[in-house]
């Protein structure tokens, strides 16, 4: 095989990744953001859409990039061994997520927060995490799914089986 027949197949290789990685994380992102899509249509049939805010003004955006989030770690937990800046960042977007989203959630508890509670950062801070919760699945859907598990890579008994 040629050196440009190798190159063009590494090429036609990455872009079917990366098509593949742009369709499910599309699908990812969709099916959790049902919600919002739902009470978007409805606002919009009933002429009541005022913009984006009922979506990050109690932290929402926190949840979903947390639900985005999960499935990420576990991708790239398993299958990019090699990256661990990439799962410990997604690590750490989960646990912000999560303490940002319970010091909004309570305000419900304890009117008193809300005078506390800057929705500016509420509003970039939920939208960044959702951002980056969607590029880290989107470079996790981007892994071959077929690569083993490198954590065993060294063990003995797995070399004595092959």
């Amino acid at each position: 095989m040629g050196r440009k027949t190798k190159a063009k197949k590494r090429w036609e290789d990455l872009k079917s990744r990366c098509w593949t990685a742009l369709t499910q994380t599309g699908f990812n992102v969709g099916v959790n953001l049902l919600p919002i899509w739902i009470i978007t249509i409805l606002l919009f049939l009933y002429s009541k859409w005022n913009g984006l805010e009922i979506y990050y003004s109690d932290g929402e955006f926190y949840l979903y990039a947390a639900g985005l989030l999960i499935p990420a770690i576990h991708t790239l937990h398993t299958y990019r061994k090699n990256n661990n800046f990439c799962f410990w960042l997604a690590i750490t977007s989960l646990i912000t997520s999560a303490v940002f989203y319970a010091g909004v959630a309570l305000k419900q508890v304890i009117p008193a927060l809300e005078t506390l509670i800057d929705h500016n950062f509420v509003e970039w801070s939920s939208i960044t995490l959702l951002l980056v919760a969607i590029a880290l699945t989107f470079y996790g859907e981007l892994t071959p799914k077929e690569t083993p598990n490198l954590r065993y890579e060294n063990d003995k008994e797995i070399k004595s089986l092959k």
